[in-house]
């Protein structure tokens, strides 16, 4: 997915009045649902698109309003759909996770969090057809931001101005893009059938940061070590915020905004983080140590195995000068 191009500037020159726009996105999404007593109203990914598209304005994201209306809403479909089947949880999740990564192919796109969509409903036990209706309302909105923001395409580009509105200009690298299909299946085993651990450890924004990471030009252990900090970060502020603020839903507002005071003032530009700051809106407010322990265990899972994988498998053989 997304590799991020510019991000970490855009945090150095992010727009104040962009960043406010963008946590309207969750904390309108948390109120309604609050207000309704429908927490099925939550999509935590919500939130990083909203950051990433809004405030930190990430070219593989926002590069088709199209997109952005349509696949959220199509994969959250999806995942509501195998929600309501009957058969192993971890199949389904696969499932899910394949048919999202299908769906960004054939859309040219590398929109990341279109992954969560799907997999969420299938991870969480979301049953309601509600839950499509608000994520396609976040992506209609974001959609509509993007139009009327967005730069008018180049004539080099193809199809012009109506082919980037329901394409994007590129999917993701084939290579990273399965390995990572890969290091998060064998994940959803191993963390499933094999432990049986609980579910924060495939929360889905989780594996959106893999594949964003492997999708990254540049690499770092500075850089994974930073993400994975932020995103046990969020963890903490969303459990604990959740668990101690009521009505729960208000928890969430503080904690999403704090996760971003956070990712704003660490530059560190990793929008899954605000995703998980959110999952104890949907996953219930147990003890916030036993969900911050599930997700350092899943994160730290995927990042390494993705980061070892992806060295020996592409970066050994690219500095031998092997070419793929």
């Amino acid at each position: 997915m997304s590799a991020l191009p510019g991000a970490s500037a855009g945090l150095e020159s992010i727009a104040w009045v962009r960043l406010g726009m963008s946590l309207l996105v969750p904390v309108a999404m948390l109120a309604v649902a609050g207000t309704v007593g429908a927490p099925e109203l939550i999509f935590p990914e919500g939130a990083a698109l909203a950051f990433g598209v809004i405030a930190l304005r990430i070219g593989a994201w926002r590069e088709s309003p199209g997109v952005l209306l349509v696949a959220p809403a199509a994969a959250a479909g999806l995942g509501v759909a195998l929600a309501r089947m009957g058969g192993p949880t971890w199949v389904r999740e696969l499932v899910a996770m394949t048919a999202a990564l299908v769906l960004l192919r054939l859309l040219r796109s590398r929109l990341a969090p279109v992954i969560s969509a799907a997999m969420l409903p299938v991870v969480f036990g979301i049953r309601s057809w509600s839950f499509v209706a608000a994520v396609a309302a976040i992506g209609a909105v974001l959609a509509a931001f993007e139009t009327a923001t967005r730069a008018q395409p180049g004539p080099s580009e193809p199809g012009g101005q109506r082919g980037l509105m329901w394409r994007g200009r590129a999917a993701a690298p084939i290579g990273p893009t399965l390995l990572g299909a890969i290091l998060a299946a064998m994940w959803v085993v191993i963390a499933g059938p094999v432990l049986h651990l609980p579910p924060p450890t495939v929360a889905p924004p989780l594996f959106v940061a893999t594949f964003e990471w492997l999708a990254r030009s540049q690499r770092s252990a500075a850089i994974g070590l930073a993400q994975w900090a932020a995103t046990i970060a969020a963890a903490g502020l969303g459990a604990a915020l959740a668990y101690t603020i009521h009505p729960e839903w208000m928890g969430g507002c503080v904690a999403v905004t704090l996760a971003v005071v956070l990712l704003v003032g660490a530059s560190v530009p990793h929008p899954p983080a605000l995703a998980v700051a959110l999952i104890p809106q949907v996953a219930g407010t147990g003890h916030p140590a036993r969900f911050v322990a599930a997700v350092t265990i899943g994160s730290a899972a995927l990042y390494t195995a993705a980061s070892v994988a992806h060295y020996y498998i592409f970066a050994r053989r690219s500095a031998a000068g092997v070419v793929e």
